[in-house]
């Protein structure tokens, strides 16, 4: 009975390990991927931004033409960002942090949505607000 009770603590505790370490890729996949967004629009690469979207964001921005057209006209192109905090929750993620952005230079919260679909993160939402 005594080792049994062993192998369950073993057991348990190697599910727990995992489990952490599990969450602890996808916090840095998500941070990852939201970083790899920022840098293609800061590159001003809008096919590769375009193509690091979901369907839905997709669909609302038209094209990489139409990601273009938001961020040039609202003069939100990336200079820099720091993303402090990445929160998974099962299959989405929302990495956040702030942004300078614009030919002004302009100090901005940012905050990168993201889901998890089939084992990659795609951009389902961003959000700029003023600091």
């Amino acid at each position: 009975m005594k080792s049994y009770v062993s192998v369950i603590r073993v057991s348990f505790f190697l599910v727990m390990i995992l489990s952490l370490a599990a969450l602890a890729c996808s916090v840095s996949d998500s941070g990852s991927a939201a970083g790899d967004f920022m840098t293609a629009l800061k590159g001003g690469d809008y096919a590769k931004a375009y193509g690091m979207c979901g369907a839905d964001l997709q669909k609302e921005l038209g094209s990489s033409q139409g990601l273009q057209k938001f961020i040039e006209s609202g003069n939100f192109q990336p200079v820099s960002w720091n993303f402090t905090s990445t929160n998974v929750n099962n299959d989405r993620a929302e990495v956040s942090g702030e942004a300078v952005v614009g030919s002004d230079n302009r100090a901005m919260n940012i905050s990168v949505i993201l889901s998890n679909a089939s084992g990659s993160w795609q951009v389902i939402g961003f959000n700029l607000t003023k600091k």
